[in-house]
C-alpha cells in the first residue's frame, strides 16, 4: 500500500513531453506486420522519431496491448534510452522513473536494485522528494537503516518545502511521515492535522489515510463515524472503489452511521463499477439473498476470476448442487472448490467439499476434508473433528482431550454445535467416565468383599 499513491504520482508525472535532437530512424525492429495498426501509429512514430519520449512510451504500450512483444520491447528500450539522456541532463522526473522501473521491473525493464539505488540517489540529491522517500524505504528494507533514515529525512525536508507553497500532495506526505515517524520524530497529532489540511483541499490520499487512521485508531481513539465521513468524502470526490466499498459496508451494517440500505447499495454499486473483487462478491451475496441466483452466479464468477476465494466457493457450491437455476455440474463444481482450496488457500472450500461427500455417503473422504477445514480454523468443522477423536475407527488418534480442545475452539468461535458438545463433555461424558473408571471398580470390590464376608459367616 505504501507504493500505490507513489506509483500513481509517478504515472501522472512521468508522461512529460521529453524532446531531444535525434536523427535515429526506427528500423524494422520497431514495426509490426499489422498494416492497420501501423497506420494508426503513424503520427505517434513521427513524434517519437523527433525525440518525444511520451510518444515512445505510448508506442510500446500500444504494441504490448496488440500482442506485438518484440516491437513493444524495442520501443520500451528506446524510451529508456531517452530517459537516460534526460536524466543525465539533470531531469529529476526521468531519474525517478528510471529508479522505480529498475526497482520494480516495470516497462520491460529488468529488475536491478543496484541501478535503482543509483538513480534514486541521484534524484534525491537533486531534490526530488518522492525519490528520497522510495530510496528510504528501499534502504531500510535492505537493512541499511542509517542511510535509509537519511533518505527519509531528505524526503521530509523537501516535502515540507513544497507543502509551504500549497502543494497538497506534499502536505499529505509531510503529514503521513509525521504520523509514522519517517525522517522526523513521530507526532501523530501534527501529522493528522497536516493530512486534514490536505483533505480539506480534496486530496484523495489524505482522505483515504484519515479513514484508515480513525478506523484503526492510528495515534487516535478509534472513531467509526469520523472514519466513514472521510471514506464517503473520498468516494464522492474520486469514486475510489475501496473508499466506496468501505462506505457501503458502513451504511449496510449501520457501523458509525445510521443504517441506510439505499445509500449502502448506491456506494456498493460504485465500488462494483470500480471492479473491486470484494464489492462484487458482496453484491452477489445480496442478489442471491434477494432471490436472484442467476445474477448472483454471474457476479460470483466475475469475482472468482479476480482471485476472490469466497466468490469461487459460492460459485462452486451453486455449480455442485445446481442451485438457483444454475446447471448442475458436479465435476466442475468440485474443480472450482478444489481450486479455491489449493490456489487461493480458502478455509471455506474444504468445508463445502466435506459436506458434499457427506451428502453422497462418502464418510471417509468427508472426514478428511473436515480435518482440513478444521486445521484452517473453520468452526463448523471443529465439531466433526472432535467426534473423530472419539471414534477409534476414524483414522485419527483416539483422544478425549483433543476432542474437548477442538470443541472448545469451535465454541470460542461461536459455533452452536461445538458449544453443545462442550456441555455434553463436561456434564455427561466426564461424569460417566469417572463412574466407569472409579465407581465401577469400587462397586465390584465392594461386592467381592461383601461376598467374602458372607462366606466367612457361613463357615463360622
Amino acid at each position: 500500500m505504501k507504493y500505490l499513491p507513489l506509483l500513481l504520482l509517478l504515472l501522472g508525472s512521468c508522461v512529460f513531453p521529453l524532446h531531444a535532437n535525434t536523427t535515429d530512424t526506427p528500423t524494422a525492429a520497431y514495426e509490426s506486420n499489422d498494416l492497420q495498426l501501423e497506420g494508426n501509429l503513424h503520427e505517434l512514430k513521427t513524434q517519437a522519431e523527433a525525440g518525444d519520449a511520451a510518444a515512445m512510451r505510448q508506442l510500446y504500450m500500444r504494441y504490448a496491448v496488440a500482442g506485438h512483444t518484440a516491437q513493444a520491447k524495442a520501443w520500451a528500450e528506446k524510451f529508456r534510452e531517452e530517459l537516460v539522456k534526460k536524466a543525465d541532463a539533470g531531469d529529476t522526473k526521468a531519474m525517478l522513473l528510471l529508479g522505480t522501473n529498475y526497482l520494480a521491473g516495470r516497462e520491460y525493464t529488468e529488475p536491478d536494485p543496484a541501478k535503482a539505488a543509483v538513480w534514486l540517489s541521484k534524484a534525491t540529491e537533486a531534490g526530488e522528494p518522492t525519490a528520497a522517500y522510495i530510496l528510504g524505504d528501499f534502504l531500510t528494507k535492505q537493512g541499511n537503516s542509517t542511510d535509509g533514515n537519511a533518505a527519509y529525512t531528505r524526503a521530509y525536508t523537501e516535502y515540507s518545502k513544497l507543502a509551504e507553497s500549497g502543494n497538497t500532495n506534499a502536505l499529505y506526505w509531510q503529514g503521513y511521515m509525521l504520523q509514522n515517524g519517517l525522517g522526523t520524530p513521530t507526532d501523530a497529532a501534527a501529522g493528522i492535522a497536516k493530512m486534514d489540511q490536505a483533505a480539506e483541499k480534496g486530496n484523495a490520499w489524505a482522505l483515504a489515510q484519515l479513514f484508515k487512521t480513525y478506523a484503526q485508531g492510528l495515534g487516535v481513539a478509534k472513531d467509526d463515524a469520523k472514519a466513514i465521513a472521510y471514506a464517503r468524502r473520498a468516494a464522492d470526490a474520486t469514486r475510489d472503489a475501496l473508499m466506496a466499498y468501505a462506505t457501503a459496508c458502513a451504511y449496510l451494517n449501520g457501523q458509525g452511521v445510521a443504517k441506510d440500505e439505499k445509500l449502502g447499495e448506491q456506494y456498493l454499486d460504485m465500488a462494483v463499477a470500480g471492479n473491486l473483487a470484494d464489492a462484487i462478491f458482496l453484491k452477489a451475496t445480496r442478489l442471491e439473498l434477494a432471490g436472484k441466483p442467476a445474477d448472483a452466479y454471474a457476479l460470483y464468477n466475475q469475482a472468482a476470476s479476480m482471485g476472490q476465494s469466497d466468490a469461487m466457493v459460492h460459485a462452486g457450491r451453486m455449480q455442485l448442487y445446481g442451485t438457483g437455476g444454475v446447471q448442475k455440474d458436479e465435476a466442475r463444481g468440485l474443480s472450482m472448490l478444489q481450486a479455491a482450496c489449493d490456489r487461493l488457500n480458502s478455509a471455506r472450500a474444504p468445508l463445502e467439499i466435506a459436506r458434499y461427500y457427506d451428502s453422497i455417503g462418502e464418510a471417509e473422504l468427508a472426514n478428511a476434508w473436515y480435518v482440513t477445514a478444521s486445521d484452517r480454523g473453520v468452526a463448523e468443522a471443529m465439531s466433526r473433528r472432535g467426534l473423530l477423536h472419539l471414534n477409534p475407527f476414524s483414522g485419527l488418534k483416539w483422544n478425549p482431550t483433543l476432542a474437548y480442545q477442538w470443541w472448545s475452539a469451535g465454541q470460542t468461535a461461536g459455533d452452536a454445535e461445538c458449544t453443545l458438545y462442550v456441555r455434553l463433555f463436561l456434564y455427561v461424558f466426564i461424569p460417566v467416565l469417572l463412574i466407569l473408571v472409579f465407581g465401577v471398580p469400587s462397586f465390584i470390590v465392594h461386592r467381592l468383599n461383601k461376598k467374602a464376608q458372607e462366606e466367612d459367616s457361613r463357615k463360622s
